[in-house]
């Protein structure tokens, strides 16, 4: 995640569309033109043969109080 304005940004926690999906390191700072790299879990389960979901992550921005994120990707089991 990136932040492209001039103070500083913070990522408060996140949500996902089930509970599959989860990030890790929340809360954090990201300072004026920095960015963070944010580590995303997956846990399919194994008659599930791929993933397509979308994690929330929530800000103090308040022109951008929400950032989704696509996650998809193949499982193999």
């Amino acid at each position: 995640v990136r932040n492209y304005t001039a103070a500083p940004v913070q990522l408060l926690g996140s949500t996902s569309n089930c509970t599959c999906v989860m990030t890790q390191e929340l809360p954090v700072t990201i300072p004026a033109g920095g960015a963070h790299r944010l580590s995303i879990e997956v846990h399919a389960r194994p008659d599930q043969p791929g993933v397509n979901e979308a994690v929330i992550v929530y800000t103090d921005h308040p022109e951008r109080p929400q950032l989704r994120i696509r996650v998809s990707g193949v499982s193999y089991h």
